[in-house]
């Protein structure tokens, strides 16, 4: 019963997912068809979905449609024929090719323009809805502070990052928090464009400069990519660049302790906050995956406060029994667990008071979704920076973030704010001056003002053409990684036997 309820709450959340998917196409085309006409153009066709219509309706010379394919939707504009490459080809009313007068320059801008327009207009909407009803945010999303330090990454070598740094500034770009598309530390790292990162940093309350080198090429993720099969490489995503800093957690606590696990039998105990580890004050869990890979036999000597009480506790970590393929195929990946699960005791303390909603004002948001937008695309286009193509996502993968999101605490907020972010971006690739996008459209009716003529003939067919099956197979190379990333996860949760039957040595 547990199974079928689960599968009837996926099921519902998927198809919520995909109707607010299509609402975010549908306007969109829907600007096209509103302006077509205002400044009457023939218009064939307005269906909303794809493929062979399941129902179709024609009013005032217009077949109304809903198609059998639940993406999307077109609008079927013959006057416009760049338009017909991925939108739809029209025929003219009762399947006849009849001569239409043509259209001024102007009109093409207007109806082009539209619809970028109207996914703007959209994401005002959407961004007004997130300013009253707000939008969680985590504290790694309001300060950028270091937490951990890994000694093998550039960040950890002699005279770099420390523990507790404050970075304000990556390359003279101000960093406001530590994830997040832009002002954030992760962003200046991932779209930097030289090996070495120059940081603003506040350490001991005073200010000063580090520099990080982080080159590419000599980074574990890097070489290994290189050594990637072609045929592997497509359906994955290239790593990005990474210096070996993790956030701050103000309060390390144990969210969960697994059953039979050797944490468990120590007397470990969910809400615990962990203090120390081998006498060194922590702001991070990971220093214990650190410390049992380099000594996977030693006990870990913990330290935890318990209503306000400092508890201590000796823990020796064991490979638990399942899942089966826990060992890699690198068996110095694994070394072993104790069976906790943490969680920012801070962030919880947040959501408890309410302090973890903030009301952004539509202009902020929107603003904020330009620069991401703009700094994103200056991004892909560098050949310093990490960030390809090979990063973005398709209509699986954004439609499998609403998924995710719709699955977590208050993701129906994020939700808002994620809609924000997709119809500014919409808005803004739609206008990139590439033929079969608005702004191809956009271009070829200024070239068509200025020459006094229409763009006619062969060439321009072939062009559009050309253009339209690269964006195709874009689409469909962008896809299958959003389909390899679906089955790159983990195995499955950790398991741990009872006492007489656990496996305790390797």
């Amino acid at each position: 019963m547990t199974t079928f309820l689960h599968a009837l709450s996926w099921i519902g959340i998927l198809f919520l997912v995909i109707m607010l998917f299509n609402l975010v196409i549908v306007v969109h085309e829907w600007g096209h068809f509103l302006a077509a006409r205002w400044r009457g153009l023939k218009i064939d066709k307005f269906q909303i979905w794809f493929g062979k219509p399941i129902w179709k309706k024609t009013i005032n010379g217009v077949q109304y449609g809903l198609g059998t394919i639940p993406f999307g939707g077109f609008v079927a504009l013959p006057q416009m024929a760049s338009m017909e490459t991925i939108e739809g080809k029209g025929d003219g009313e009762g399947g006849e090719n009849k001569p239409l007068p043509p259209i001024s320059p102007l009109d093409k801008i207007i109806v082009a323009f539209a619809g970028p327009l109207f996914s703007f207009l959209l994401a005002v909407a959407f961004a007004f809805l997130v300013w009253g009803v707000g939008k969680p945010v985590g504290s790694s999303e309001e300060e950028a502070v270091i937490g951990y330090v890994d000694a093998n990454r550039p960040a950890g070598k002699p005279g770099a990052l420390q523990v507790l740094d404050h970075v304000t500034a990556i390359d003279g770009k101000p960093v406001k928090r530590f994830m997040g598309p832009i002002n954030s530390l992760m962003w200046g790292v991932v779209s930097a464009e030289n090996d070495d990162i120059k940081f603003d940093i506040l350490r001991d309350g005073k200010p000063m400069q580090v520099m990080v080198h982080a080159q590419k090429e000599k980074e574990e993720e890097f070489i290994k990519w290189e050594k990637t099969p072609w045929f592997k490489k497509i359906w994955a995503r290239p790593p990005m660049r990474r210096v070996g800093v993790l956030p701050a957690m103000e309060k390390i606590a144990v969210k969960k302790v697994l059953d039979h696990s050797p944490a468990a039998l120590a007397g470990i105990k969910a809400g615990d906050i962990l203090k120390n580890l081998n006498g060194q004050r922590l702001y991070h869990d990971r220093p214990i995956a650190d410390a049992i890979k380099a000594k996977p036999d030693a006990p870990l000597e913990l330290e935890f406060e318990r209503d306000g009480q400092l508890m201590k506790f000796s823990v020796t970590p064991v490979i638990p029994p399942r899942p089966v393929d826990y060992v890699t195929l690198d068996p110095e990946e694994n070394k072993g667990e104790i069976g906790l699960l943490y969680e920012n005791m801070a962030d919880q303390t947040r959501k408890a008071n309410q302090t973890d909603i903030v009301h952004p004002t539509p202009y902020d948001q929107v603003k904020e979704s330009l620069q991401t937008t703009f700094a994103t695309l200056g991004a892909l286009v560098s050949p310093k920076s990490s960030i390809n193509a090979g990063h973005m996502s398709s209509a699986l993968g954004i439609i499998s973030i609403y998924h995710q999101l719709f699955s977590i605490e208050n993701g129906w907020r994020l939700i808002f704010w994620f809609t924000v972010v997709l119809n500014i971006n919409l808005a803004i690739l739609n206008l990139l001056p590439v033929p079969v996008l608005d702004g191809g459209h956009i271009t070829m009716a200024l070239i068509e003002a200025a020459s006094g003529r229409p763009l006619r003939g062969r060439i321009v067919e072939y062009v559009q053409a050309s253009f339209a099956i690269m964006l195709l197979s874009f689409m469909v190379w962008v896809m299958l990684k959003d389909i390899g990333g679906w089955f790159d996860k983990d195995s499955g949760p950790i398991e741990f036997d009872p006492p007489t039957a656990a496996v305790t040595t390797r």
